[in-house]
């Protein structure tokens, strides 16, 4: 790795099976590499760099850490399921009792549990 200022830069070792990443400006190459410290101090150019130039790689004692990549990077990465109720059939949200009422085990029970209730004169 080269270090120009406080930003390594990695420079790929090439062989028959490697294959580079294309940065923004169009050359080949690996993500810029951060210090840990320079991106503490930098942390709001280290996050204008992720999301204008791409994943941008944290170091800590010389050893790859983490990657900071923009919002939109992130989200393109990983899928996103949408959690929802499951629904009555006439399309509102369905109740707990109705979604454990509606389970395919046909030896499900559910007992609600009774709780004691003491009932007391009122005083006049």
């Amino acid at each position: 790795m080269i270090r120009i200022g406080t930003i390594g830069v990695h420079l790929p070792v090439l062989t028959s099976q490697s294959s580079l990443s294309v940065m923004p400006d169009g050359t080949p190459g690996l993500p810029p590499t951060w210090k840990l410290q320079d991106a503490k101090a930098r942390f709001s150019e280290l996050v204008r760099a992720a999301r204008a130039h791409g994943p941008q790689t944290v170091t800590v004692h010389g050893r790859d850490a983490v990657v900071v990549l923009s919002a939109e990077e992130y989200a393109r990465l990983t899928p996103r399921v949408a959690l929802s109720p499951p629904l009555h059939p006439s399309g509102r949200p369905m109740t707990l009792l109705e979604v454990m009422q509606a389970c395919p085990d046909p030896d499900f029970e559910f007992d609600f549990p009774s709780v004691p209730v003491v009932h007391r004169e009122p005083e006049f």
